[in-house]
């Protein structure tokens, strides 16, 4: 019967293929890997305990998210997202090859290479990814929004922070969008326009009620020298989105439509012509 300690080895040497590969997550799937382990499917599979261990596994602190589960929260639909590199100490340090087991059968690894050089400027990750999202439109003004990877990856070919650090993705996923519930960050930087479609946040923009008020910009004293200008180009890009909106919206079209009906007769005589005959 397999036990913990299987499913420890094999997220462990998952793990490390992926940063073998330069990948800043990998997305394991229960039911993978415990038929990778071996025992699954069978009578005497070992699911809710390949179940814990991987929800054990996790750590939020750094961005690691669920990306899907069943209703039981245990089960072979149970898709974690981990973040590369892994925190030291997260399992046991990697063990032998048990029997059976091909870390490539696991799951499928995804993600963006990362920056070998280590660079460092103290700017904060909700304002890395702010930057990143906003050199993306100002690069391709044709495009409404972006790809949670586009915005990640750009992040990355900037390099403000090397290597990219883990907590990017999910503040790009999660803690940075003004339309979802804060969990814990407020930040009103981003605004999800579909599903796992992302562009800056403009005022005017909805936002879940928790985040009123919350910051929705970096500060300028926050932000590296070469980087300030885009405080200023987001606030005529905000400005022309939000006139662009209006004019497109159908409602505020129809302003001033019905003028004709008085452009010979006030107002008020066509009230009182229309109330004449009444008792």
């Amino acid at each position: 019967m397999v036990s913990s300690e299987e499913f420890k080895e094999a997220l462990q040497r998952t793990w490390s293929e992926a940063a073998e590969r330069g990948m800043t997550y990998v997305d394991i799937n229960a039911g993978r890997l415990h038929r990778d382990v071996g025992g699954y499917p069978g009578r005497d599979h070992r699911m809710p305990l390949c179940s814990r261990v991987m929800r054990t596994a996790m750590v939020t602190e750094v961005g690691d998210t669920i990306v899907q589960q069943p209703p039981s929260g245990q089960g072979a639909r149970l898709t974690v997202r981990y973040v590369i590199p892994r925190p030291s100490a997260t399992l046991p340090a990697r063990r032998p090859t048990p029997r059976n087991a091909s870390a490539t059968a696991i799951a499928e690894v995804s993600g963006h290479p990362t920056t070998s050089t280590p660079h460092s400027t103290n700017v904060k990750i909700a304002d890395e990814v702010w930057i990143g999202t906003a050199l993306l439109h100002h690069e391709h003004p044709a495009e409404d929004d972006f790809s949670i990877d586009q915005i990640v990856g750009r992040v990355q070919k900037e390099g403000i922070e090397t290597p990219l650090r883990p907590g990017v993705y999910v503040h790009v996923v999660q803690h940075c969008v003004a339309n979802r519930p804060p969990n814990p960050a407020r930040y009103r930087m981003l605004y999800e326009s579909g599903e796992g479609r992302r562009r800056l946040y403009r005022r005017g923009d909805t936002c879940h009620p928790a985040r009123e008020g919350a910051k929705i910009t970096p500060s300028a004293e926050d932000l590296p020298a070469g980087y300030r200008y885009l405080l200023a180009w987001y606030g005529e890009w905000s400005k022309a989105a939000a006139r662009e909106a209006a004019e497109n919206d159908p409602l505020l079209a129809l302003r001033g439509s019905g003028r004709a009906l008085w452009s010979d007769e006030h107002a008020d005589d066509y009230v009182r012509r229309l109330r004449e005959g009444w008792e």
